[in-house]
């Protein structure tokens, strides 16, 4: 019964890895018919953001076990040497990712007041520059 639950955790974490790369497959599609913006300026982009984080727990679960690790390395994808490099990369995706356009101020740094109030004009400026939703004629 534990290799079934080794074989399906490291099975999962290939499914989800996966998914992660179909997923941008289509946001890049999206993407280039939305004129061409940026991945990263995309409204629902932190989803890939929390896909990648849930990609890095899982890892961290896997790594932790080593039965599992080993599992893990047998079935690396091509182009990667070992898991702790898939691992790696993703960390490393995640960090790059994090940063907020425009923004090259210490965020950590400022008092909660003024960090709210930064935060309310991000949210207002995005609010106002969407465009809303056609209605769909009902029958």
């Amino acid at each position: 019964m534990a290799e079934k639950q080794n074989i399906f955790k490291v099975n999962r974490f290939y499914n989800i890895l996966s998914f992660l790369s179909h997923t941008r497959m289509v946001l890049s599609l999206i993407c280039v018919r939305q004129n061409g913006i940026a991945m990263e300026n995309y409204p629902a982009y932190g989803f890939v953001r929390d896909v990648i984080g849930l990609l890095i727990a899982e890892a961290k679960d896997i790594q932790s076990i080593p039965d599992l690790l080993s599992l893990a390395e047998q079935t690396l994808p091509s182009g990667i040497n070992s898991f702790e490099e898939l691992v790696a990369k993703l960390e490393t995706e995640k960090l790059d990712n994090l940063t907020f356009t425009g923004y090259d101020e210490e965020w950590s740094d400022l008092p909660m007041e003024e960090l709210e109030r930064r935060v309310s004009e991000m949210a207002s400026k995005e609010t106002a520059t969407r465009k809303p939703r056609a209605k769909k004629e009902t029958d």
